[in-house]
């Protein structure tokens, strides 16, 4: 039994069926990394950005497309999300924004798009032009990391909060459903990173936003990255999986009942994380925290005054209904 509102159970209740989401490289890049900003990029970031690093092979979306539906066809999913993950996928003049969005048209049984970017690489045109296309599903997957301007400073972000909030009200009014990325255990300077306490008031923040989900992320020491420098000259101390468990238990139970939860940790691997390595191993961390859940008989908004009452109905894959039929 879910515990917490689930991306998949929320893209069932849109659609009525299994929906998967497929990751196209579309070569992007980022202002923090190409000298506009800097050249360091944010400090937990490597030279993949999450690539899946098939555009760097040549590879046309339509390719990619095929690729990835050939290795999901023994998956129950016939309808998939195209979803542009790799660095900051809105970084681009208007006119390319607009060739790549044509692109995603065309694709077979694309039923939704999912867009990765940075808040600084949005404005009005490029907003209004996500909004307008053709799609049931329109994400915009938002990297702010944290609310507090001292840790953006400090691992080299780029951006204010301030900045995120001016482009955040501009997609108040749309269709696109706009996910907010954060992170457990960034510093935010030397031999200090924040609390958890502190990551606790980031889901109070996220609670007042006019947005509709989140992607909370553990902070990785990946090879390659200032952090790692920092981890080596013991200047910065990764979270112990204990704590990290408790406080992304804490902290769905603050979390309003009906943001969708897109991620409660990140994706890696033994070969570019160097610490913490519990990390790596996501399937029991998923299943810790929702042992956690479990035995503080807690869920997703249990602290929140719209969930405090009993686990939500619309956290579960069976249910045809999502939270508007019952609030």
């Amino acid at each position: 039994m879910n515990r917490f509102y689930t991306l998949s159970t929320a893209l069932r209740q849109i659609f009525n069926k299994p929906v998967q989401k497929i990751p196209l490289d579309s070569g992007a890049t980022c202002p923090n990394r190409d000298s506009t900003l800097s050249t360091k990029g944010c400090i937990f970031c490597n030279d993949s950005g999450t690539s899946a690093g098939l555009f760097d092979k040549g590879t046309s979306f339509e390719k990619q497309w095929l690729h990835w539906k050939n290795e999901l066809k023994n998956n129950k999913s016939k309808h998939f999300i195209a979803y542009l993950q790799s660095y900051s996928n809105t970084y681009m003049p208007f006119e390319k924004l607009q060739a790549t969005c044509q692109q995603l048209i065309k694709l077979n049984d694309a039923v939704g798009v999912s867009i990765a970017t940075r808040p600084d690489c949005l404005d009005l045109e490029k907003i209004e032009l996500i909004d307008n296309l053709p799609f049931d599903f329109i994400q915009l997957d938002l990297g702010l990391q944290s609310s507090f301007d001292k840790t953006l400073n400090f691992i080299n972000r780029g951006h204010s909060v301030k900045d995120f909030e001016k482009i955040l009200l501009l997609t108040k009014n749309t269709r696109i459903f706009v996910c907010v990325h954060f992170m457990l255990g960034l510093p935010y300077e030397y031999g200090k990173r924040e609390s958890s306490k502190e990551f606790l008031e980031h889901m109070t923040y996220v609670n007042a936003l006019p947005i509709q989900s989140v992607k909370l992320h553990n902070c990785l020491v990946l090879k390659n990255t200032p952090l790692a420098k920092l981890y080596a000259d013991k200047q910065y101390v990764p979270l112990e999986e204990a704590e990290y468990i408790e406080t992304i238990g804490e902290a769905l139970q603050i979390l309003d009942p009906r943001m969708v939860v897109k991620r409660i940790n990140t994706d890696t691997s033994n070969d570019d994380c160097i610490a913490p390595l519990w990390a790596t191993n996501k399937a029991q961390l998923l299943r810790d925290i929702q042992h956690y859940l479990i035995d503080a008989k807690a869920w997703q908004g249990a602290k929140h005054p719209l969930g405090k009452n009993t686990l939500p109905a619309w956290f579960q894959h069976d249910s045809s209904q999502n939270f508007k039929d019952y609030i």
